[in-house]
């Protein structure tokens, strides 16, 4: 065994992961809040049951700390499925003077190092990323106000980071975003343009484009851009259907998705990819 040192507990948190599911040092704090949040509520732990298909009959009011117990211990994760409950109900139970909020949640949560957080719109739980990355998306997604492109971003972060994401629906509002925000520049009178026909129009003339990305060649910045415009076009593999399976879109691939249509995007509402006209 080896000797402790100063430190050493700080080291091991800094290294580790994020913790999926509900870890062990995670099921008590949990428990104790969900308790705290239904206790004294029946109409609520009854609608709890129903969201849940549990029988109600089997758990009455005395019962509740026993229902917990055993849903801190499901392997399928029923004690994350309660907190969503309760996150999207916290008009219900929370008031100026409760001792524990949504928001004591999520600091709970980040001090576990769970996988997940609290979402802003407090719909549910999403899967955490850094602060920074998150950050950087929410600037593209404030600073494109003259197209939907913010709006389909938003959309595609959410689906993409839900504790249930949502991969298809992520990767084609991820293209959506990049569609609405390259409009303005590529083919503008053209109402039906489509990713793939925007990539087509700047492959056979990229001289009418231009990026300010420095470069020895005054086209690179432009067949970059392409570059990354072809990428998420093609990735996107649940666009047509066939013989065969469709073959949809991973969590991993929606995630990739949506910070590749976000560097696309500002470069788009930035201007940093325009016209050269």
């Amino acid at each position: 065994m080896s000797e402790w040192r100063p430190g050493e507990r700080k080291r091991q948190h800094a290294l580790e992961g994020p913790f999926d599911g509900v870890p062990k040092h995670l099921v008590l704090p949990l428990y104790s809040w969900c308790e705290g949040r239904l206790a004294g509520k029946d109409d609520l732990l009854e609608e709890l049951y129903v969201y849940l298909r549990i029988p109600g009959y089997g758990y009455t009011r005395s019962d509740l700390r026993k229902f917990l117990g055993a849903a801190a211990t499901e392997p399928c994760h029923l004690l994350l499925d309660i907190l969503e409950f309760l996150i999207e109900h916290s008009s219900r139970w929370s008031s100026p003077v409760a001792p524990q909020s949504v928001e004591d949640l999520d600091e709970l949560l980040a001090r576990g190092n769970s996988l997940f957080r609290v979402a802003d719109d407090r719909s549910g739980l999403q899967m955490r990323v850094l602060p920074a990355v998150k950050d950087e998306v929410q600037k593209v997604v404030d600073s494109a106000t003259d197209t939907s492109a913010g709006e389909h971003l938003a959309a595609a972060w959410g689906a993409a980071y839900a504790r249930t994401p949502d991969p298809v629906k992520s990767y084609s509002e991820s293209i959506k975003a990049v569609e609405a925000a390259m409009a303005q520049h590529i083919s503008p009178q053209n109402n039906k343009q489509t990713l793939g026909t925007m990539i087509r129009n700047v492959s056979d003339k990229p001289t009418k484009w231009t990026c300010v990305l420095p470069s020895s060649d005054s086209s690179s910045g432009v067949q970059l851009v392409l570059a990354l415009m072809t990428t998420l076009w093609k990735g996107q593999t649940s666009r047509h259907g066939g013989i065969d399976p469709t073959d949809h879109e991973t969590p991993d691939e929606a995630r990739a998705a949506v910070h590749l249509a976000a560097t696309l995007v500002q470069l788009a509402t930035s201007g940093a990819f325009r016209p050269s006209g």
